[in-house]
């Protein structure tokens, strides 16, 4: 799962759940989470179309 995983767990290790485990989608993986306000914030690692990452 490359690093997306190593994040998730450090959220986790502090206590902030995903929504949904990483999981595997077009560009890379991914994953969200929710804060106290319920805003939604995502993750991804673009291991499969590295040249949509930001720089």
């Amino acid at each position: 799962m490359f690093r997306i995983g190593k994040a998730a767990d450090e959220l986790l290790g502090r206590g902030i759940s995903p929504r949904a485990p990483p999981c595997e989608v077009w560009t890379g993986w991914a994953f969200e989470i929710a804060d106290p306000w319920c805003n939604v914030l995502g993750f991804t690692v673009y291991v499969k179309e590295p040249e949509r990452a930001r720089a």
